[in-house]
């Protein structure tokens, strides 16, 4: 069973229709700080923490550094959604994250990015299923789903 951890903001947002988190065998856990976060998956072991650059609690840098600093924490695979401007696009991506989605998010690329995330086998590893080595480049993240203003 997948472990993700969503941001209670973002997951209001895919709570509306179906998605795949309700069929799949997924356990969805929900924070309101980035302390939070930090807690819960140390306590879980997420595969998928989904959370915003501007979490309440510790920023989001110290948050993602020390996640990617911890040998028991680094393997798990982190979406950041963030503001459209370039500021909080740099920033994000110094983060460390793996995905990046710019607000407002639309819920269908963010259950997508979810469902590419967890389909990982490691972080920076190679999909399940992939036999050819490929890397990610930047890690998932697609400039063109990045609409900047």
């Amino acid at each position: 069973m997948k472990k993700i951890l969503i941001a209670q903001d973002i997951y209001r947002t895919i709570q509306q229709g179906d998605n795949f988190l309700e069929r799949a065998d997924v356990m969805v856990f929900t924070a309101a700080t980035n302390d939070e976060t930090l807690e819960i998956h140390r306590r879980e072991h997420l595969h998928l923490i989904i959370t915003e650059l501007d979490m309440p609690g510790m920023g989001s840098e110290q948050f993602c550094s020390l996640i990617r600093r911890d040998p028991k924490l680094r393997s798990v695979s982190m979406l950041m959604i963030c503001p459209s401007s370039i500021a909080a696009i740099e920033k994000s991506l110094r983060c460390g994250v793996d995905g990046l989605l710019i607000r407002p998010v639309d819920p269908a690329l963010l259950l997508a990015k979810t469902e590419q995330l967890l389909a990982v086998d490691w972080r920076g590893g190679k999909p399940r299923g992939s036999s050819d080595g490929g890397s990610y480049g930047v890690g998932p993240i697609q400039l063109s789903e990045m609409p900047l203003q």
